[in-house]
């Protein structure tokens, strides 16, 4: 019977240990990677932000915007880049960015069923206006209000940014299922280390035992962690960062997205490291308890 406990002990240790560590490594993520409605955070500091600016201008024009101008297409540019100078800031890039954000979460938690697209109105009115200011100083009028409404059908009040980034609702939906299924092995990995534990204590059922093996398993699970988070410390970054490759569009974004992943990883591996510190406290403070514990009961026998 005492060797079937001792067997037991082995094996719930070690699932105490792999469950423990996996928990804490899945904290980390959802403090970081996955916190909801703080993705555009990462964005502002990493100056993705910024350098959208010489990207947006190509989204807002679409792909038809040249053919409808023809040889007045040198008067778009510059009606384009008077507008994006004027009114497409870091603020403005970063309220349409939070709103994108939110658009997706809502959606992958089902606070809503349909993306909608941003208002950019208030880009693509001053806009249209530039180019008929400059249209009207070189053509009649009736011919630049004829010539306007094809190319207005390209200037809508809002931008399809789900078909412009390429995650249209079936891709979302996809998105969905995967962070669903993530959500499930959090929640199985939190009842796993409870079962697992209550079944441990049920075979101790000896208090000094109890806060000896449970502070061993904490400091096992903290030296894991501890050990990662010094390997990613002293790891070449660069082998990792150096196969980050963008589309010509983004490519001049491509160190702003290395300081992107810089952020991200910092700020898993920030919480990962204080998860292993928080952990290996709790472990050293069980032991030291029941050391004193031992030595109590130990008082007691002998007087």
């Amino acid at each position: 019977m005492k060797i079937i406990k001792i067997l037991f002990l082995c094996l719930t240790s070690i699932l105490m240990v792999i469950i423990g560590t996996l928990s804490l490594l899945n904290y980390s993520i959802n403090q970081s990677i996955l916190k909801p409605y703080s993705s555009v955070d990462y964005l502002k500091d990493s100056g993705i932000i910024e350098g959208m600016e010489r990207i947006i201008p190509e989204l807002i024009k679409g792909n038809n915007v040249e053919e409808n101008m023809g040889q007045d297409d040198q008067i778009m540019k510059e009606a384009l880049q008077e507008v994006i100078q004027k009114h497409i800031t870091d603020d403005w890039i970063y309220n349409k960015l939070t709103l994108i954000q939110r658009e997706i979460w809502d959606y992958i938690l089902e606070k809503d069923s349909k993306i909608e697209g941003i208002d950019i109105s208030d880009v693509t009115t001053p806009f249209m206006a530039a180019i008929k200011e400059k249209l009207l100083a070189k053509y009649p009028k009736e011919m630049v209000e004829e010539n306007l409404k094809a190319f207005e059908q390209n200037f809508k009040g809002k931008l399809n940014w789900a078909e412009v980034y390429g995650v249209e609702t079936e891709r979302l939906d996809e998105i969905k299922m995967y962070y669903e299924r993530y959500k499930q092995l959090s929640l199985s990995l939190i009842i796993s280390f409870i079962i697992t534990t209550v079944l441990s204590f049920l075979v101790i059922y000896n208090f000094h035992k109890m806060l000896k093996w449970f502070g061993t398993i904490c400091v096992v699970i903290s030296g894991i962690l501890l050990i990662t988070f010094m390997a990613w410390t002293f790891f070449d970054k660069q082998i990792f960062y150096s196969k980050i490759q963008l589309p010509t569009i983004y490519k001049n974004l491509e160190s702003n997205v290395i300081q992107l992943a810089e952020l991200v990883t910092s700020d898993f591996f920030k919480h990962l490291g204080w998860s292993a510190l928080t952990v290996f406290f709790l472990g050293a403070i069980l032991l030291i308890i029941s050391f004193f514990t031992k030595k109590h009961k130990k008082e007691l026998n002998i007087s």
